[in-house]
C-alpha cells in the first residue's frame, strides 16, 4: 500500500478563509453586520469599495443565471439573494473534496451614508455581478456674515421675576 501525503498550500489568504468558514460555523452574526444566510444557504464571495463618489460592490456568482439574482436595497443594507441550480451528485462515487456551493445564496451588506438609490446600475458579465451605488455630494457650506444692530431692549435687572 502507497500513501501519498497531500498537502493544502498554506498561504496567509488560505488560512483566513479557513478562520472565517470555522468562525461563521459558530457565529451566526458578524461584527461588520454581515448577517449569517438561513440555514441551507450559502454566501457568495463580496467585494465592497469606497471612493469619493460611489460604491462598487462586486460578487461571485459563477455559473448562475442572472434571472435568479434578485438585488434590492431597504435603507442602508443591500440585499443579494438567488439560486444556483444543481446539487451534488454522490450516488455512486465520493467526493475527494467540495467547494462549489449549490442551492439558495443570500448576502447582506451594510452600506453607510446617503445614497442616490434611484441612480444605482448593476451588471452581470462572466460570473461577475457589479453593483454601483453614488453617494448624495455633500452640500457645500457657504460662509455668511450675519450683521449686527443696535438694540433699544433695556438689558434685564433681575429685581422684578414672576413664577
Amino acid at each position: 500500500m502507497i500513501i501519498v501525503r497531500r498537502s493544502v498550500r498554506r498561504t496567509p489568504v488560505n488560512v483566513q478563509r479557513e478562520m472565517e468558514r470555522v468562525f461563521h460555523s459558530w457565529v451566526p452574526l458578524s461584527t461588520t453586520l454581515q448577517t449569517a444566510p438561513a440555514k441551507g444557504a450559502w454566501r457568495p464571495a463580496l467585494e465592497v469599495l469606497e471612493s469619493d463618489g460611489d460604491y462598487l460592490i462586486t460578487a461571485e456568482l459563477a455559473g448562475i443565471d442572472e434571472r435568479s439574482i434578485d438585488v434590492t436595497i431597504d435603507g442602508d443594507v443591500l440585499t443579494i439573494a438567488g439560486v444556483r441550480p444543481g446539487q451534488r451528485e454522490n450516488s455512486l462515487c465520493s467526493y475527494r473534496e467540495a467547494g462549489i456551493n449549490y442551492g439558495a445564496f443570500s448576502a447582506e451588506v451594510f452600506i453607510p451614508g446617503s445614497l442616490q438609490i434611484d441612480d444605482a446600475s448593476a451588471s452581470y458579465l462572466n460570473g461577475m455581478l457589479r453593483i454601483r451605488i453614488p453617494k448624495i455630494a455633500p452640500v457645500q457650506s457657504v460662509p455668511r456674515r450675519i450683521a449686527l444692530t443696535s438694540s433699544t431692549i433695556e438689558p434685564d435687572t433681575g429685581d422684578e421675576r414672576e413664577i
